[in-house]
């Protein structure tokens, strides 16, 4: 693919394809990108406990942010997932220094502000009402790298989905992700996803 550039937020892109019997050249597109920002990145694997965990790595361009951040197994059956993780824990990790910011196994005994309202408010499916999800609120300090860890509070594997919300205002706060899990066939694959918000706020 070559891209040439086209001016502010800009690109004219083509794409080259070529196997044994020659190269092919498609048509020239240009690629315009608003002003956006990620709200929400998420990650749905097949984990466990240990090596079997899933570490969904996140960067923050901005300090002093607000997230919710999730690990949905249980829940995952109301929307027909087979072979969810019927029990999770969850730990938010900034990279620095290793220090963990939050730590959750079963996401209403948290102390932490209503996760309902805040729930409803970022636009999150709601979680089962005692259901053994995990769900926290993180209020990071410095931009940077920072990790969520998910894995099985009883030991157990299934499929989990993990998932980070901001709260500001746009910005470029959530830059990147990463997923580390165990990729397997079938509905054990691993799936990245996105929200991403064009010009006003949440």
């Amino acid at each position: 693919m070559a891209a040439t550039d086209a001016g502010a937020n800009s690109a004219r892109y083509d794409v080259v394809v070529t196997n044994l019997a020659g190269s092919v050249t498609s048509a020239v597109t240009e690629v315009t990108i608003a002003d956006s920002w990620f709200v929400n990145l998420s990650a749905r694997a097949w984990a466990g406990v240990g090596e079997d965990s899933i570490q969904q790595g996140f960067v923050l361009g901005l300090s002093h942010q607000s997230l919710l951040v999730r690990a949905v197994g249980p829940t995952l059956a109301d929307f027909e997932a087979a072979s969810v993780l019927s029990d999770l824990r969850l730990e938010v990790i900034r990279l620095s220094d290793r220090s963990t910011l939050a730590a959750n196994d079963d996401w209403q005994d948290d102390e932490g502000p209503d996760l309902h309202e805040m729930t409803a408010r970022l636009g999150a499916f709601a979680l089962g009402e005692g259901s053994k999800d995990a769900a926290d609120f993180v209020l990071t300090q410095t931009a940077g790298s920072y990790s969520i860890v998910s894995t099985g509070a009883d030991a157990g594997t299934g499929i989990v989905l993990t998932e980070i919300y901001e709260e500001g205002q746009g910005s470029g706060r959530l830059v990147n992700l990463s997923t580390r899990a165990r990729v397997r066939a079938g509905d054990r694959v691993l799936t990245g996803g996105f929200v991403n918000r064009v010009g006003g706020g949440i």
